[in-house]
């Protein structure tokens, strides 16, 4: 498949070229700014607890799921899995191409709240961001 298919494909979102289009997009209603804020102040809290707990959270989830899958082995327990999967939002069968295609779709929609809660996120995350001979301390 030639390029120029590939790019004609694919949809172009690009977002505004220059910055007083992009702060008036985002500063003028002031419901797409509390939002852009609330994205930042979520992927902030995200990125502390990822940093913090992530291992702990991670060990948890395998032990729940390996008790979950002996349980159903046993015959102890019956989980509804494609129930599930719709409940938490996947559909009867989760696709990773349909999953990606849904997480492409709202990043073209809401980029200015993927963009902040990115930001945040990564912030949270990796708060030595500080500027040379700045240290932060976070105690625990």
């Amino acid at each position: 498949m030639p390029l120029e298919e590939v790019t004609k494909a694919v949809p172009q979102v690009a977002p505004p070229s220059d910055v007083d289009s992009f702060v008036k997009e985002v500063f003028d209603s002031p419901s797409k700014t509390v939002q852009a804020f609330l994205y930042f102040g979520a992927g902030l809290l995200l990125g502390v607890i990822c940093k913090r707990y992530l291992k702990y959270i991670l060990w948890g989830v395998v032990v729940a799921f390996i008790v979950v899958k002996w349980l159903e082995y046993r015959h102890a327990i019956t989980v509804n899995w494609p129930g599930l999967y719709t409940t938490i939002g996947l559909g009867p069968t989760p696709d990773i191409h349909a999953m990606s295609i849904r997480m492409f779709e709202w990043i073209k929609v809401n980029w200015i709240n993927a963009i902040a809660i990115t930001v945040g996120f990564l912030l949270g995350f990796k708060p030595s961001v500080a500027p040379k001979g700045v240290s932060i301390k976070i105690s625990k």
